[in-house]
């Protein structure tokens, strides 16, 4: 895999990636390519601008104010609750738990 080219991101966004987070996004994006199966792209350069994209963003997110904040207790909470009279549950999702 080629390396990224640091030009690719914000200004600021490789000093974030150091202690391992640009090498935790890499191995994070090859394992859900081996785990659930690779993405039919048109070609190499899709793939390697897909992988730059989430660098990017990993990148923004991390020079921004939302990364200092606390760790949240959870994300993407999924509920269900069978409710008597309903014939489906009730089923919902919570983005963000604080």
């Amino acid at each position: 895999m080629p390396p990224c080219k640091r030009s690719t991101l914000p200004a600021g966004g490789w000093q974030r990636f150091g202690g391992g987070r640009g090498d935790a996004y890499e191995r994070a994006f090859l394992r859900l390519e081996r785990e659930e199966g690779p993405v039919n792209f048109d070609d190499a350069n899709d793939r390697e601008k897909c992988r730059l994209d989430g660098l990017r963003v990993l990148a923004a997110y991390l020079d921004s104010p939302e990364a200092t904040k606390e760790k949240p207790r959870a994300v993407e909470v999924l509920l269900k609750e069978d409710i008597p009279g309903l014939s489906v549950p009730l089923t919902g999702a919570m983005d963000l738990v604080e």
